[in-house]
């Protein structure tokens, strides 16, 4: 989560301070939901970047003040955003 949070697009939005109002959620992706995604969505960014092999952890922030959504898909292994939703 720390990965996700330390991103431009989400430190964006907590510099405007107190008044930040967000939900967030994360979900762990195992290999046989990926596969499934993969196999719903070919040509997408989940079928050329999610790995076969492992998971990936799916991070959603859902920002009421402002107003944003930030989705960040981070490998469980490298720890690196592979995917922004």
């Amino acid at each position: 989560m720390e990965i996700s949070r330390n991103t431009w697009d989400v430190q964006e939005v907590f510099n405007w301070g107190y008044r930040v109002r967000y939900n967030l959620k994360v979900k762990y992706w195992d290999t046989t939901y990926i596969a499934t995604v993969k196999r719903n969505h070919p040509g997408s960014d989940w079928e050329k970047n999610f790995p076969d092999d492992h998971g990936v952890w799916r991070v959603y922030w859902d920002i009421w003040v402002p107003g944003d959504i930030v989705v960040h898909y981070i490998d469980e292994f490298t720890g690196r955003i592979i995917s922004v939703g």
